[in-house]
């Protein structure tokens, strides 16, 4: 019943959710491990493995604007609408302000790397 209601949205699409919550746990665990931890190494993995993903996160979200403006325009959404375009405005300028927050942590994590390298 669900893959008749989300007939329009391919599979890969609908991935997200569970992709989603992956990456929660994946982040509840690191919270864990940095609570918890004593050994150096382990500590210092952590660290190699939030540099790695803070990189990709200013992309991501540069890209999820781009592409959820794209898709509201392409709907409709957007036509005649200046509520509606006000408010994609808006959450583009949010998401780009995300994005590089982002991408200033992502350069701190490196080098707070480099400090223990």
């Amino acid at each position: 019943m669900e893959s008749e209601q989300n007939s329009d949205v391919p599979e890969v699409q609908l991935d997200v959710v569970q992709d989603a919550e992956l990456l929660y746990e994946a982040i509840r665990s690191m919270k864990q491990i940095s609570a918890s931890a004593t050994s150096t190494e382990v500590l210092h993995a952590l660290l190699g493995h939030l540099v790695t993903a803070a990189h990709l996160f200013p992309e991501v979200l540069t890209e999820l604007g781009e592409n959820l403006a794209a898709s509201l325009e392409e709907r409709g959404y957007l036509a005649d609408n200046p509520a509606m375009k006000e408010a994609v405005t808006e959450c583009l300028m949010h998401l780009e302000e995300a994005a590089n927050l982002a991408d200033r942590s992502g350069r701190a994590l490196s080098a707070a790397q480099r400090a223990l390298n």
